[in-house]
């Protein structure tokens, strides 16, 4: 079973860690490792390496995620926030 996630915004920090802000699923067990893949209008544009999930301060509906990975995700912010990318999880 397959998992998708809108992706509304993405965080670069200065660790390396990218944080990606979801929406879409309220349980999707545990991620860590898990291989996910960045979808734009159907087609497949990048697999990324799950490394976790962090607490989101002002999360204020169920279903909101913020994905951690320490790969290089290939979209800007300002294509995250248009809404039209997918996070899918298999």
């Amino acid at each position: 079973m397959t998992t998708e996630l809108i992706i509304t915004n993405v965080f670069r920090l200065a660790d390396g860690v990218t944080v990606i802000a979801c929406a879409g699923a309220s349980s999707i067990g545990s991620i860590e490792g898990r291989i996910a893949t960045l979808v734009a209008d159907g087609a497949e544009r990048q697999r990324l390496v799950l490394a976790g999930e962090r607490r989101m301060l002002n999360q204020a509906r169920e279903g909101e995620r913020a994905i951690e990975t320490r790969d290089d995700l290939l979209i800007t912010q300002e294509e995250a926030q248009s809404r039209s990318f997918k996070l899918v999880l298999a």
